[in-house]
């Protein structure tokens, strides 16, 4: 919102406190001293969003006008916090000078991520005792938002060999929807987030096979470094639950996937 339409607003009978009203006309009339005491008022009085804004404004333009640039600078921020848009209009112009320079940037674009990697599955418990651990791979490809938010999906495959005389091997598939943060360190990137999937496991049994299904919850964090562009090596560890019905009841298996390989979007 403009400075002429704040004040056409805001200076509209009863549109505006008196003593906000006060320091606007000084200010015009030129009476600095008379509008530095005026705007101290209003700014200690209840004023709205938009009366706010127009003190704020004239807090700055006064500042301009003493050529105190830190005090400026304040009062800029201030208006940029409560609107990151806000267009002055007519303006003196090293105080428009001014309101560039602080003025935060845009939110960058969406932009696509994607990754490729060696997966290694350690199994626990009584799924330890029954199968080795697994060797497969993971790839996953989603969207980071506003540079810190990212949606992805995943699909993992790993194989496992039997480790008694009645199996003989199992296949694991688990595909995934995975949302969290994402941000830098120095120059790593770290990621961390919840994801909830589904996975089917076919297991060769030496009289019989046997395929089920079960929900995926996960944890995933992922840790990357920048090698070149936008492509990167990075490693991921994925703990997880993975629960399926057996005899009407619920029956969970503890997951461990780590993930080691190529990144795209660091």
């Amino acid at each position: 919102m403009s400075l002429l339409v704040l004040s056409v607003l805001l200076l509209a009978p009863g549109g505006a406190a008196p003593a906000l009203d006060a320091a606007v006309r000084c200010y015009d009339e030129l009476d600095y001293a008379c509008a530095e005491e005026r705007l101290a008022e209003a700014l200690a009085s209840d004023l709205t969003s938009a009366q706010r804004q127009l003190a704020r404004l004239h807090d700055a333009l006064l500042a301009v006008a003493h050529r105190d640039e830190a005090r400026a600078r304040r009062a800029v921020r201030a208006l940029l916090a409560a609107d990151p848009t806000f267009e002055p209009g007519a303006v003196p112009p090293r105080l428009r000078a001014l309101i560039e320079e602080e003025r935060p940037p845009p939110p960058p674009p969406p932009a696509p991520l994607a990754g490729l990697g060696v997966l290694g599955l350690p199994l626990f418990g009584q799924d330890g005792d029954r199968w080795s651990d697994g060797l497969g791979v993971r790839g996953s490809a989603g969207v980071l938002l506003a540079g810190a938010w990212f949606v992805e999906a995943e699909l993992a495959y790993s194989d496992h060999l039997g480790q008694g005389l009645a199996v003989e091997g199992l296949t694991l598939w688990i595909g995934s929807l995975t949302g969290g943060w994402r941000g830098a360190i120095g120059p790593l990137r770290l990621a961390g987030g919840l994801g909830l999937g589904a996975a089917r496991a076919a297991a060769d049994g030496a009289v019989q096979d046997e395929t089920y299904w079960g929900a995926v919850l996960s944890a995933p964090i992922d840790l990357s470094y920048p090698v070149w562009g936008r492509f990167g090596l990075g490693v991921r560890v994925s703990p997880a639950i993975l629960v399926r019905p057996v005899d009407d009841q619920a029956a969970a298996s503890y997951l461990l996937p780590l993930t080691a390989g190529l990144r795209y979007g660091d």
